[in-house]
């Protein structure tokens, strides 16, 4: 049984009532590509060139989702965290549809966006549906053979739950998957966030679609309630014509050819109320799936993370409480790991990371974060003297840096910014490796990612991604 096996063994196999729903285990997919922004590995934090040259760093995600929409041939699912995409990721998608309505492909198109409530403070949830759906049909043909409809939910406000998955999916065939916002000034500009993303080939694409047939689910259902602008703003164009509303059901994939060696497990998390809760915890099979990962770990577990824990009082204190979001069985199967000898190796954001446009990407940093899982072991786990300095021994943990031996900010004339990491990524014995956009602190968020096995594409995934990010980061010094 191979290490991906036990992980799905692990998590209900195939006789779960969510099994090829929520999570599947699934072979012949093909990496297309490990998409990480903004790949500026050795460039000095005071450089400008990055974002005022010809082409700014992150052009290669922008032109990706570009590419892929254009080969769609029946639908195309866009998932992501409010706000919609902008600036060149929304030129990318326009420009895409509107070559597919030249070349008269009778498409559909939903895009859809979790509301948090910080968002809902700055604009309306109706007002950014009917924006987005205007700008990415302003220039269609009215008699175009396009479906194109535009979403975003809060879930639940008491549970603070909402889409936070990001996907860009088409024809149950091809899809791209990870942690990248679709957010211009975040990704393309001043002070870019480190981010990761894969593109997959293959059956598993289908997974992607399903996740979205959820969330559109969840807006149908919520629209056929009596008080429905609470909750979900959705709109619809078709044939020059905007309706509120949903558009029709997704229609059913035709299976690629299985022709690549890449197997892969799709895992998702629903989020609070968008389907039936489960005593085996597979609606949220994302928890469970790193859970079970971490057990399974035997010699290493690479850690590419925002933080490992969620905090607001994180950004006016030094350090983390329990009172905090951590999720408990995350850290106690790390722990677990370092008590087995395992070498666990994080990169986190630095403490109060914040991209050029001005979004926060963490609070806590390294050392708050180092000391909080020393607190935890000795507290939770009753882990003391040498045991517990034989666990510290094998946990090693950086803070994110462009170059190796410059731990400064980004810096715009007197303007400084932290970097930051936005990646979820854990990566198991350099056999298996999750991207998506989980993190590892508890939430009540709707999530999307994939587990991948295959030798060739974990080696490209560590050469190309994790060497670089680790040789660069800032060791943590322990306290």
């Amino acid at each position: 049984m191979s290490l991906l096996d036990t992980i799905y063994a692990g998590v209900g196999g195939s006789n779960d009532p969510y099994a090829g729903d929520t999570y599947r285990l699934v072979d012949n997919n093909d990496l297309v590509a490990v998409l990480q922004t903004p790949t500026l590995w050795g460039t000095q934090p005071n450089s400008t060139a990055y974002y005022t040259g010809p082409a700014p760093a992150g052009q290669n995600l922008v032109d990706a989702i570009g590419t892929l929409i254009r080969s769609a041939s029946s639908v195309v699912d866009i998932a992501t965290l409010a706000p919609f995409p902008d600036g060149q990721f929304l030129a990318a998608i326009k420009s895409a549809l509107l070559d597919r309505a030249r070349n008269n492909v009778p498409l559909l198109v939903r895009v859809h966006a979790g509301f948090h409530p910080a968002a809902l403070e700055t604009y309306s949830g109706a007002s950014a549906v009917a924006n987005l759906l205007a700008a990415l049909t302003d220039d269609l043909p009215a008699n175009a053979p396009l479906t194109v409809a535009v979403s975003g939910a809060l879930f639940s406000l008491v549970k603070k739950s909402w889409n936070h998955g990001k996907v860009v999916a088409v024809d149950g065939r091809e899809v791209i998957f990870g942690g990248h916002n679709l957010w211009a000034a975040d990704y393309l500009g001043y002070a870019p966030v480190h981010d990761l993303s894969l593109q997959v080939r293959g059956t598993a694409a289908e997974a992607a679609h399903v996740f979205c047939d959820h969330l559109w689910d969840f807006v149908g259902k919520w629209y056929s309630s009596i008080n429905p602008a609470t909750r979900v703003w959705s709109q619809v164009w078709q044939q020059g014509q905007v309706t509120s509303g949903v558009p029709r059901k997704r229609p059913s994939s035709v299976a690629p050819g299985a022709t690549g060696t890449l197997r892969a497990m799709p895992v998702a998390r629903m989020g609070y109320g968008v389907v039936p809760p489960v005593p085996s915890g597979t609606d949220q099979v994302s928890n469970l799936a790193k859970v079970e990962a971490f057990k399974a770990a035997t010699t290493s577990i690479r850690l590419s993370q925002q933080d490992l824990a969620f905090s607001i009082r994180g950004a006016v204190s030094d350090w983390l409480t329990f009172a905090d979001e951590v999720d408990e069985q995350v850290i106690a199967a790390l722990g677990g790991a370092l008590d087995r000898g395992v070498d666990v190796f994080v990169v986190l954001s630095g403490r109060h990371a914040k991209s050029g446009g001005g979004n926060p990407y963490a609070n806590l940093g390294g050392a708050a974060t180092r000391q909080l899982l020393v607190e935890w072991f000795r507290a939770v786990d009753q882990m003391t003297g040498p045991r517990l300095a034989a666990m510290l021994s094998h946990l090693h943990m950086r803070e994110l840096h462009t170059v190796a031996g410059n731990f400064d900010p980004w810096k715009q004339g007197l303007d400084e910014r932290v970097q930051a990491n936005h990646a979820k990524c854990y990566i198991i014995d350099d056999q298996v490796a999750y991207v998506g956009s989980d993190n590892l602190y508890k939430c009540e968020l709707a999530e999307f990612g994939m587990l991948i096995e295959d030798p060739a594409a974990l080696q490209q995934l560590l050469t190309s991604y994790w060497g670089p990010l680790w040789n660069n980061a800032h060791p943590v010094v322990a306290s």
